[in-house]
């Protein structure tokens, strides 16, 4: 709507020649009052533009740039101007309320919190105090209740099992009088945290193996806002495994429906009048290479 809009403020003098040439026509030409209108709801919707085209894409990761562009748009984009006309002001204002109204749901709000934290680019940057810690909590809950968590802490849990027995065996096959000195030299001058530290891990339970991760996370250098996501949790699923397996989970989501739609005009498309016969197992291999070729 918008692009519509501007184009005719651009070509108006080019529209208004072409209708004042035939006297049918003469009367469709704008008026002041007219013109003024477009201008101002060009004005008002122009800087949504862009995060419109963001928020509607498919090949990039989409819902953990939610909050972001409300806080965007909340406090730059949609902010009043002291050049704003009364109009232009009253659709920013009623812009704004209509997007607090749609993400006033609590659900809601807490899966976009959780995505954007387990966006490397953001984190906690637009989560506010109160609610990060009930943020964090739901994200180790989640995880918790993931089967494939549950099997990665399981096996965790085995190879360190496996670790010690392989240990104490070597251990028993080395002479008693060099290992007694090795202790001695070794365990008196060892720190405290350094001599529990072998154990701490299969100590903790699940859930604090899941807070510690996710803290350790957090603690990492934030992207920058223009790299992939994606590829460095690919990169990095080694050092926050059940992080990793959640990303999986939340960063897959499309943060508005434009792909759903582009993928039924596709449909639409392959079946017309002349192609009415087509079964729909048929129609879906046309879709699903359509899309993905």
């Amino acid at each position: 709507m918008q692009a519509m809009v501007a184009r005719v403020l651009e070509q108006e003098k080019a529209v208004r020649q072409v209708l004042s040439n035939d006297r049918k026509t003469a009367h469709l030409i704008a008026t002041w009052q007219d013109i003024q209108v477009l201008e101002s709801l060009n004005k008002a919707l122009s800087p949504l533009a862009d995060l419109i085209d963001i928020i509607s894409g498919e090949d990039y990761v989409t819902v953990s740039t939610v909050k972001p562009l409300l806080h965007h748009i909340s406090t730059k984009a949609l902010a009043v101007e002291n050049d704003d006309t009364e109009l232009t002001r009253d659709i920013k204002e009623r812009i704004k309320s209509c997007l607090t109204e749609k993400y006033s749901d609590k659900e809601v709000n807490m899966l976009l919190d959780m995505a954007t934290v387990l966006d490397p680019r953001f984190k906690v940057d637009y989560i506010s105090s109160g609610d990060l810690a009930d943020v964090k909590e739901r994200i180790v809950e989640e995880a918790l209740n993931e089967d494939k968590v549950n099997v990665l802490l399981q096996s965790q849990e085995d190879s360190i099992e496996v670790t010690d027995i392989d240990l104490t065996s070597e251990s028993q096959n080395d002479p008693p009088a060099k290992r007694r000195k090795l202790s001695q030299l070794l365990d008196k001058s060892r720190p405290k945290e350094a001599m529990s530290s072998g154990n701490e891990n299969s100590s903790l339970t699940p859930k604090e193996k899941i807070s510690r991760e996710l803290e350790r996370y957090l603690q990492t250098p934030k992207l920058d806002t223009d790299d992939n996501p994606l590829l460095w949790w690919k990169g990095n699923k080694q050092m926050f495994p059940v992080l990793a397996l959640m990303t999986n989970k939340f960063l897959c989501i499309c943060a508005s429906s434009s792909a759903s739609e582009r993928t039924f005009s596709t449909s639409g498309n392959i079946v017309t009048s002349k192609r009415a016969c087509l079964k729909p197992t048929k129609i879906n291999m046309l879709t699903f290479l359509s899309k993905n070729l």
